[in-house]
């Protein structure tokens, strides 16, 4: 598999191998800022890996809801005006189309968000239950599929395969083909990242499932409604609200997706665990 290196850095350490210490070289997972801009202005500034950072910006943009549609962005570019050659890749500038109006006060957007908590929604279960009505039940898909798209995506994760620091999101077909991966230091980042990654190649969710590689939060949860992607798989655990959160929006959630077993959550309408014919 082709490594990008610039996600990880090597680093020599002293590896404690039959209770002997031996030096060895290490790879590391790349951690640096990213600012994104709007028009000039510090919108929010994410720890994340470098890497799909146009798309990791559509799919927070999309996500807080500042853009509708990946048409509403004109322009996205890293900034050439700064004062260090390492921080053009991690300023991003962004135009948005003159229709859309920015709310800066209601943002509250000027933070430093850490990996391991994201750039969180604004928005509560409640307020989400006002803006996004339930997905409709138009197909289903076998389980015995689903629990085995952990494992398909491990497949694609060159960088978490080298260095073992990096979570993922993937785009699985209802038919169950893998059309996308990316990794991330942050759950979140990567799930934005896919998300983007998907509006700027006009995938249509209502037809994909999402994968992810950790837990589902409340903010993975929503970010797959705001997605309309009907089901959505993990790894490990859901929490309490994401599971509130998948039987509002009628959304299929399979956790701790492992060996052939898991979890099933919200509309389980969308499962099946035979040959039944689709909704």
């Amino acid at each position: 598999m082709v490594i990008d290196d610039s996600r990880m850095r090597s680093k020599e350490t002293l590896k404690l191998s039959t209770n002997a210490l031996k030096p060895e070289a290490d790879l590391l997972v790349c951690e640096e800022p990213l600012e994104i801009q709007i028009a000039g202005r510090t919108w929010v500034t994410v720890m994340r890996t470098p890497g799909n950072d146009l798309d990791l910006a559509r799919g927070l943009l999309f996500g807080e809801g500042i853009i509708r549609h990946v048409d509403e962005i004109e322009r996205m570019r890293h900034c050439s005006t700064v004062p260090s050659v390492e921080a053009e890749d991690n300023v991003l500038q962004v135009r948005l189309a003159d229709e859309v109006n920015v709310d800066w006060n209601g943002q509250e957007r000027h933070l430093f968000a850490n990996a391991s908590c994201g750039v969180c929604g604004k928005a509560s279960l409640e307020n989400l239950r006002k803006d996004l009505g339930p997905m409709p039940l138009h197909w289903q898909m076998s389980l015995a599929e689903l629990v085995q798209m952990p494992d398909r995506m491990r497949q694609h994760q060159a960088v978490f395969q080298a260095t073992g620091g990096l979570h993922a999101a993937a785009l699985f077909t209802r038919s169950g083909t893998c059309i996308q991966v990316c990794e991330d230091i942050g759950r979140h980042n990567a799930t934005d990242k896919v998300i983007g990654w998907g509006l700027a190649n006009g995938v249509d969710f209502t037809e994909c499932v999402l994968v992810v590689s950790g837990r589902i939060s409340f903010e993975i949860a929503q970010k797959a409604w705001k997605a309309a992607l009907p089901i959505l798989v993990a790894v490990s655990a859901a929490s309490s609200l994401a599971v509130e959160v998948a039987e509002t929006a009628q959304m299929g959630l399979v956790s701790f997706a492992r060996q052939g077993n898991g979890n099933c959550f919200g509309a389980l309408e969308r499962f099946h665990t035979g040959d039944e014919a689709a909704l």
